[in-house]
């Protein structure tokens, strides 16, 4: 294909046809590509172009969109992706642009090598193809600077190019076209000089001086100033009769030609970074339209500048005029003046000590003017900041820039940003063997790998714990590995020599404003965990975290590890940073100030935790009795933080329980107080070995406290637990005892919940009319309630286990109706749920697989993957077998199993298992259905759960490996003899079509 950018944009076929694009955002796109042809354009840059500094929330989205229709309207580009930046490749021949550069570059070598005559060819051809300003039909702010420097360079050719032809004594016939380019750029003082000698080399001085008098009356009505020194000196010539154009044959001193070769030498033993050199190598080759800044970053000791050098190596062939490099002591207390630097360059260049200029703008001009035309690599290593950086740059194609710093240098516009990590497990264990031998590292390969932990895979760590190992060559790796594994000594093992992980880390430190050295302290408190920005802002006291953050993550003392459900980024100190910055919390903060720290920040989550808890509308849970603190936060930022609640407790719940488990000790109410928050989570998720923690926790401080109704509220949470995951043992005295307790202390919403548990344990049991009884007590208590709504939900399944359906309808669709009104998706979820089962049991298909799959969505509304997730899944299954989906059935069921066994009850993954072995069954595969059915039999016998077990006992029965499994053996649960009847036609042979279904609507009760 063809693209032409020296002009309006144009797009052409193979065979010449014009091609297209619908839309500025398409065009635009295309432009900045074409722009950076054959070079990485990141994402952030492509971004800006199209939206102009404000994208959308969805710009990400949108970007990928927009690339997705650009490759199908342009199928013979490729345009492929390094990183987060996107390439197009192009060659002259199918750019303009390049063409322009190539033609440009040719005829300036030519006019260099003393052939005029070639070099004007050159530049004609190079001057043919602007058809006018570029993108003369597209408005791109973005690439406004380089447009106007494009013309800029097309203005400089013209005047070499006149330059060229008055070389070839072309003089007569210049004169026309000078006048021309005069009229249309009066200011420009060099077409000036030479048209004034073309009509002095043709005899025609007076109008040579006539050009000069012109000049000067324009620039001084105009501009008010005098003519330049070199529009003054071709007149002073003019006067003597001199040529104005003649120039001196000695070569300045200023001129000679030099290829500097500054690289330090490669690290002997660097290992691994074959992505992160490729990647730099693909970034600095690729000089074609513009001078590449690539900038790595990182943290003190992650390998830059080794890898810097190593890539400057590899990459040299690509720049034959020479490379420059200079230690900038980014990190020291004195960074380099970027002046000295450009006068060790220019010396470096083969400028004379005496030519070099004194200012620091002069001294950047001339290290342009060496490099122009010329392919000089520069690497600067250890920068501070941008405004170091800036005069150091060269400024035209060909040239390439390769920068490290501990800052991302975010200040320097339009550079390609490599943010180096720390090495991965199998790079780190590499470089180790690379120093001390691949054998004696095989050796101890678990030992190594704890180095390596406790090293974080910071290079510079590494390295010193593999120099420590290297001089004493009969030392055990596992004994390094074990002093390393205690944080208050690592930092004090990893030195040797002037290799020093504790100093390379304080020169970051110490280039911190105040505010965020104390946040980098107290962030060591947390330990080994990621946070949000608000939590920095809470340690560090402030309102304004974004500052502290942003100066964290350009200093590289902080990690951007993702963005969290809520959309919230998130943040950790590398393992090593985190043990420094403890050991300068603990030197430098005094101990009042931690302590209002830590209460800041248990105060914040303990908030936030009680607004977010009460969005979860789950009635399982006693409520706390004590009044959360206020978080002291904005509260638009905890609307926006709770928004999603279940998405918040997701992505805090470590750190939480990380509170909860450190205040346990020294502030046990506190850390109670946070686990009541927490609890309703956990259960809704199924983290029942945590609920169990904090529930147990409740119950000691409880009993420590001799308080009593804590103590009644925490042991029947416990027993439901207990009656959940299976165990009944005892569960009915809790129940019993703590009903007491509470109607006592006159707690009748804790005394509901309480009646509401044992109800389900009395249904389960089979003693149906005293589960009735008790929950028309619970609702009793309640008053109109959501927690109404939820016992009611209870009472379907009461009145359905009696056989008394249309009872159970009715208080089906009377609570239904009641629950929307509150808008609670879980207990509508738990209705919808019981609903569906009746349906199931009354032959309603249609509906019993719409309620389910209702249940099913409000459950994902709320986040909920606990039981009732496992019991929606059975029940969604069953529907679905029994209208002949004998595939979506299986994995429903598939799903069910998978969460039950995440969740861990033995009870559930047994019914899970059974009720998939039936489609396996019917699927012919008797290797898996058969020892898994005996395997749950097993389990329902050891239980005592009869109708279970009468379902796996006729399912064996069905395969013939079971005696004991009677073809009128049916479950008393009405609702397990519907699932029986399912089960059964899912165990039969499927038909070809791999479906069947034998129920016809009619009812699945026998």
């Amino acid at each position: 294909m063809k693209f032409a950018v020296l002009g309006q944009l144009l797009v052409s076929g193979p065979s010449g046809e014009p091609v297209t694009l619908r839309g500025h955002n398409l065009s635009t796109l295309l432009a900045v590509l074409l722009f950076h042809a054959g070079e990485p354009v990141p994402v952030d840059r492509l971004v800006d172009a199209l939206w102009d500094g404000s994208p959308p929330s969805s710009y990400l989205s949108n970007l990928h969109t927009y690339l997705a229709r650009l490759k199908k309207r342009l199928p013979d580009t490729e345009i492929d992706t390094i990183g987060r930046s996107y390439r197009l490749h192009a060659g002259p021949d199918e750019l303009d642009l390049l063409r322009f550069h190539e033609h440009a570059s040719a005829a300036r070598k030519a006019m260099r090598g003393g052939d005029p005559a070639t070099a004007a060819a050159l530049f004609r051809q190079a001057l043919a193809l602007w058809r006018g300003r570029p993108l003369a039909d597209l408005s791109v702010l973005s690439l406004e600077p380089v447009i106007v420097e494009l013309t800029e360079k097309r203005m400089t050719l013209l005047e070499d190019l006149m330059d060229c032809e008055l070389a070839t004594g072309r003089h007569d016939t210049l004169v026309a076209e000078l006048r021309g380019l005069v009229s249309e750029h009066p200011l420009r003082e060099r077409l000036r000089i030479q048209l004034m000698t073309a009509l002095h080399r043709a005899g025609r001085a007076a109008e040579a001086l006539d050009v000069y008098r012109d000049a000067r009356a324009v620039l001084v009505d105009e501009l008010g100033i005098e003519p330049g020194a070199a529009l003054r000196k071709a007149h002073t010539k003019l006067l003597r009769g001199s040529d104005p154009g003649a120039t001196t044959p000695v070569e300045s001193p200023t001129t000679a030609i030099v290829r500097p070769g500054q690289l330090p030498p490669r690290v002997a033993d660097f290992h691994g970074r074959a992505d992160e050199l490729r990647v730099v190598g693909e970034l600095v080759r690729t000089g074609q339209s513009t001078a590449p800044v690539v900038v790595i970053s990182g943290e003190p000791g992650v390998g830059k500048s080794a890898l810097a050098v190593l890539a400057a190596h590899t990459v040299r062939d690509a720049f034959p005029d020479g490379q420059l490099f200079a230690q900038l002591g980014g990190g020291s207390a004195s960074p380099r003046d970027p002046a000295d630097v450009l006068g060790e360059f220019l010396r470096a260049l083969g400028m004379a000590s005496s030519a070099i200029p004194d200012q620091l703008g002069d001294r950047a001009a001339a290290l342009r003017t060496r490099l122009a035309d010329r392919r000089v690599l520069v690497v600067l290593d250890d920068a501070a900041e941008p405004e170091q950086v800036r005069p150091l740059l060269p400024g035209t194609v060909g040239c390439a820039t390769l920068v490290t710093s501990r800052s991302r240098l975010s200040g320097l516009a339009g550079v390609h940003p490599l943010p180096l990590a720390p090495m991965d497990q199998q790079d780190a264990v590499g470089l180790l063997a690379t120093m001390l031998g691949a054998a004696r590292v095989a050796a101890e390969p678990a030992a190594a790998t704890r180095i390596v932990a406790a090293c974080g895979g910071l290079p510079l760590a590494l390295r010193v714990a593999g120099t420590r190992l290297a001089l004493r060559s009969g030392s055990r790796l596992d004994a390094l590995a074990e002093r390393l594994e205690i944080e208050q000594e690592r930092l004090d093992e990893l030195a040797v020599s002037d290799l020093n992980v504790r100093a390379s880390l304080e020169s970051s430190y110490h280039s911190l404003t105040p505010l965020t050295t104390n946040a980098f302290g107290l962030l060591g408190l947390l330990g080994a965990v990621d946070v949000a920005e608000w939590v920095i802002g809470v340690l560090a006291g402030t309102a304004d975290a974004d500052k502290v953050v942003e100066e964290l993550l350009e200093a590289s003392l902080l990690q951007q590890v993702g963005t969290d459900a809520t959309g919230e980024p998130r943040y950790r100190l590398h393992d090593l940073l985190r043990v420094y910055a403890r050991e300068r919390m603990e030197a430098e903060t005094e101990a009042d100030d931690l302590v209002a720290a830590r209460d800041r920040l248990f105060t914040a989550y303990l908030g936030i935790a009680d607004a977010a808890s009460a969005g979860l509308q789950l009635m399982l849970a006693h409520p706390p009795a004590d009044q959360a603190p206020d978080h002291g936060l904005p509260d638009r930022v905890v609307r926006r933080l709770i928004a999603d609640p279940v998405a918040w407790f997701d992505a805090e719940r470590l750190n939480l329980l990380a509170l909860v488990r450190t205040a346990r000790a020294a502030q046990p109410r506190d850390a109670v107080r946070l686990g009541h928050r927490l609890v309703q989570f956990l259960w809704m998720r199924g983290y029942w070995n945590e609920v169990h923690e904090l529930q147990q926790a409740a119950l000691d401080h409880a009993r420590a406290t001799a308080d009593e109704l804590a103590a009644a509220k925490a042991e029947c949470l416990l027993a439901t637990l207990e009656f959940t995951k299976g165990e009944h043992d005892g569960v009915e005295d809790t129940y019993v005892r703590n009903c007491t307790v509470f109607e006592r202390f006159g707690d009748s919403v804790s005394l509901a919940y309480a009646l509401g548990d044992y109800a389900n344990l009395l249904a389960t049991t089979g003693r149906l009319e005293e589960a009735l009884a008790c929950l028309q007590r619970a609702e009793g208590l309640v008053g109109d309630t959501m927690a109404k709504t939820t016992l009611a939900s209870y009472v379907v399944v009461v009145l359905t286990l009696l056989g008394r359906f249309e009872q159970a309808a009715a208080v089906g669709a009377r609570t239904l109706e009641q629950s929307r009104r509150f808008g609670a998706p879980r207990p509508l979820a738990l209705l919808q749920l019981f609903l569906a089962r009746l349906h199931l049991v009354g032959g309603r298909l249609a509906e019993a697989r719409a309620a389910s799959a209702e249940a099913e969505r409000l459950l994902d509304d709320v986040g909920d993957q606990a039981e009732a997730r496992c019991s929606v899944l059975r029940v969604r299954a069953l529907a679905e077998a029994a209208v002949g989906n004998r595939a979506v059935a299986r994995g429903l069921f598939q799903r069910g199993l998978t969460l039950a066994e995440r969740l861990g009850i033995p009870a559930l993954q047994a019914v899970a298992a059974r009720d998939l072995a039936a489609c396996r069954l019917g699927e012919g595969d008797l290797d898996w259905a058969v020892p898994t059915l005996r395997a749950t039999a097993a389990t329902f016998r050891a239980t005592g759960d009869d109708d279970q077990l009468a379902i796996a006992s006729r399912l064996l029965a069905v395969a013939g490996e079971d005696e004991a499994g009677r073809l009128d053996h049916v479950p008393g649960d009405v609702v397990e003899a519907a699932a029986l009847r399912v089960l059964l036609e899912l165990a039969a042979p499927a038909t070809p079509a791999g479906e069947t279904s034998r129920s016809g609507g009619k009812g699945l009760l026998v």
